[in-house]
């Protein structure tokens, strides 16, 4: 920090869950992500990295831009007044908002096609690292996919995944089914779309054998969604139950 104030050094902090950071020492700094948003509160955590990247790649750019323009600078005695790098103002900028009908279906809409991306890679990885397993990935329609994994040609798990639309009881969301050929009727697990007055994130349901209370009132990110749902559809092949 001292280096920081005399400008012999810049710090940009990076929040990365969430904690007290405005009472830390950098807390009147100008902190990443954007509003001081933690990372683990992104359902994109690439979108919050990048942010940080695209921090780390201005302030440079502006350093370097003041090394090349800025005269020497002048000596008093033994002491060399810094240069001012920072524009002051507050990262906490963040305000509480309602979210809209079609923000959650545009949440919604962008989930399925990013947990349906996951397990189509994962899948591909999996039988990719094991060459007894075989996989199969289908995109049924527009908000439904299923994924099969076979141990030596025999089915040892499947699923299917799909939306279900806002006029269900629950509301707009994402079910789980360990039926890869079932009908929407029967559900193993689901996520409801909720959010802290800041930002959307999904909340399971509850329902799979192995969800704790901490899983169900942990609010996930899409990636953290993603890997609830894998977890599931990997646990027989974990535990040796197929």
């Amino acid at each position: 920090m001292k280096k920081h104030e005399q400008g012999e050094s810049h710090i940009i902090p990076v929040i990365l869950r969430p904690c007290d950071w405005p009472s830390a020492p950098f807390g009147r700094l100008l902190v990443m992500p954007t509003d001081g948003k933690p990372i683990t509160k992104f359902p994109d955590q690439d979108d919050a990295f990048l942010e940080v990247v695209n921090a780390v790649k201005r302030t440079i750019t502006r350093l370097q831009l003041r090394q090349n323009s800025t005269p020497p600078s002048i000596s008093y005695g033994s002491a060399v007044k810094p240069q001012i790098l920072d524009i002051p103002r507050s990262s906490n900028l963040r305000i509480r908002q309602t979210f809209s009908d079609r923000d959650r279906d545009q949440f919604v809409e962008e989930l399925f096609e990013y947990i349906a991306n996951f397990f189509e890679n994962s899948l591909a990885e999996l039988s990719k690292r094991n060459p007894e397993v075989g996989t199969h990935f289908k995109r049924i329609d527009a908000n439904h996919f299923s994924a099969i994994v076979y141990i030596g040609g025999k089915k040892a798990t499947q699923c299917r995944i799909w939306i279900r639309g806002s006029s269900h009881l629950y509301g707009n969301d994402i079910a789980y089914s360990s039926n890869a050929s079932g009908s929407d009727n029967s559900i193993n697990e689901s996520m409801s779309i909720v959010d802290d007055g800041y930002a959307l994130f999904l909340q399971p349901l509850g329902m799979a054998f192995f969800a704790s209370q901490q899983n169900v009132n942990k609010l996930l990110s899409q990636q953290g969604a993603a890997e609830y749902f894998w977890d599931i559809l990997l646990r027989p092949l974990q535990q040796g139950s197929t």
